[in-house]
């Protein structure tokens, strides 16, 4: 029972992960249309970066959290991210990302770090916007001073959240750091991005119901057979692409 829960909770994370990227609205599920749809919901002169075509699902998950605790404070949770500006609803993002710059979203995080500084959700807002404005924003293709200081900021945000921060984010942020940060810089925040990565439980919960779909099937015997191809298909897609950027990051050390 406990994997059907978790594989529940991971179908609601995932279900938005194609329409949210770059702020895609989630109306259009042509694969042909993908593209286009990207580039109109984002910036329209700027092309999609490879680091915007990384899995986009929302950890809604606190550090320490169970999935009971998940899905009881889901409705708050993502009332707290629309309050924010950060909204998790893929419309709202799309609309955040067409008329808002990575300076402007800059600006409303710190401001709104500062008026909820003790709000108990404070990690998950910190772990979301920060990738919204690295990914969705395009912080991540700055090449100027600005733009690096306020990388190496996010990065430093992330790194504060203990876990579910997608593998791929830190390494294009590790990346987009060559040159400003010290090999050394880049070694010890690699070393403690892994360490929390080993410590996570909730990914290694998934990746096990990766590799023993049998028993996540079994359990998951009340579900729809499109549930279950779209579940499974959701965590292949999320533990591959996960194993392979954390490759990329021990290849830094």
């Amino acid at each position: 029972m406990k994997l059907y829960i978790i594989a529940l909770g991971l179908l609601c994370l995932v279900s938005c992960q194609s329409e949210q990227r770059a702020g895609m609205a989630p109306t259009d599920r042509t694969p042909a249309n993908r593209s286009d749809a990207m580039r109109t919901a984002a910036t329209p002169k700027v092309e999609t970066h490879d680091f915007q075509r990384l899995h986009n699902d929302v950890n809604f998950m606190l550090p320490g959290e169970t999935m009971p605790g998940f899905a009881a404070s889901l409705p708050d949770k993502k009332e707290f991210l629309d309050k924010s500006g950060f909204s998790s609803d893929p419309r709202l993002l799309a609309e955040l990302v067409g008329k808002t710059t990575w300076q402007q979203a800059d600006q409303r995080y710190r401001s709104f770090m500062v008026a909820n500084a003790n709000h108990p959700m404070l990690p998950l807002f910190r772990r979301y916007a920060s990738t919204v404005i690295l990914r969705n924003l395009a912080l991540l293709a700055e090449d100027d001073v600005a733009g690096k200081k306020a990388i190496a900021f996010y990065l430093g945000e992330l790194a504060q959240v203990k876990g579910g921060v997608p593998a791929g984010i830190y390494y294009y942020g590790l990346r987009a750091m060559a040159g400003y940060w010290s090999k050394e810089q880049t070694r010890t925040y690699v070393s403690q991005v892994l360490a929390e990565h080993d410590s996570d439980k909730n990914f290694a919960q998934i990746k096990q119901m990766a590799t023993e779909p049998e028993q996540m099937m079994t359990q998951m015997k009340a579900a729809s057979d499109e549930d279950k191809q779209r579940t499974m298909q959701a965590l292949m897609s999320v533990v591959g692409e996960e194993d392979d950027y954390l490759d990329k990051l021990r290849a830094m050390l």
